[in-house]
């Protein structure tokens, strides 16, 4: 009979000394002119992070079209062309959406073309035929070549990038390719230290 009766004491003691654990810091004041003070800790928990975005939102890869099969006799005379695609309209000129945040420090942008022109069969357009513009002013893009490796450091303010712009890309037409649809993918990296 003493150990259920000391069982249940101690259970007792048990559940009046839990909630002592867990309540807030608490203070009592007594007197004519009573003051107390009590605190709250806080932590919030950032990660650092990357945001990088070329064209549209979501996962989409846009297309950007150069089309002179209604301009014939102007191919390879060097007047420069716009395309269409992207996902800015622009009236008739090819635009992407570039945005890029991070609170991970300097921000390096390369374009990865990895030594393959555009393409059609065996005939090819080097990459240097496809020029890339700043519209605002923001974020200068790195220029397309065949051998890849053009890079840009996006404004930072401390620690932290976030800039946007759009870029635009127009076919130079400097030389006279085989006909065919020539295609490639031009490929940004966005990375931190």
């Amino acid at each position: 009979m003493r150990i259920k009766s000391l069982i249940a004491t101690i259970a007792m003691i048990a559940v009046i000394a839990i909630p002592q654990f867990a309540a807030a810091e608490q203070v009592i004041a007594t007197g004519g002119s009573p003051s107390a003070q009590a605190r709250v800790n806080f932590s919030i928990v950032i990660p650092s992070f990357l945001l990088f975005r070329v064209g549209a939102a979501g996962g989409t890869i846009n297309t950007i079209t150069f089309d002179l099969s209604t301009i014939p006799d102007q191919v390879g005379n060097s007047t420069v062309i716009d395309g269409s695609g992207g996902d800015v309209d622009a009236g008739g000129e090819a635009r992407v959406t570039v945005r890029v945040v991070s609170n991970a420090g300097l921000v390096t942008i390369t374009e990865n073309l990895g030594d393959t022109p555009l393409t059609s069969g065996v005939n090819t357009i080097s990459w240097d035929q496809v020029q890339t513009t700043s519209v605002n002013g923001v974020l200068a893009p790195p220029t397309l070549s065949d051998a890849g490796g053009g890079f840009l450091n996006p404004p930072i303010s401390g620690s932290i990038t976030n800039s946007s712009d759009e870029w635009a890309y127009k076919y130079l037409n400097a030389t006279i390719p085989v006909a065919g649809t020539y295609n490639g993918q031009a490929t940004y990296d966005a990375a931190t230290p």
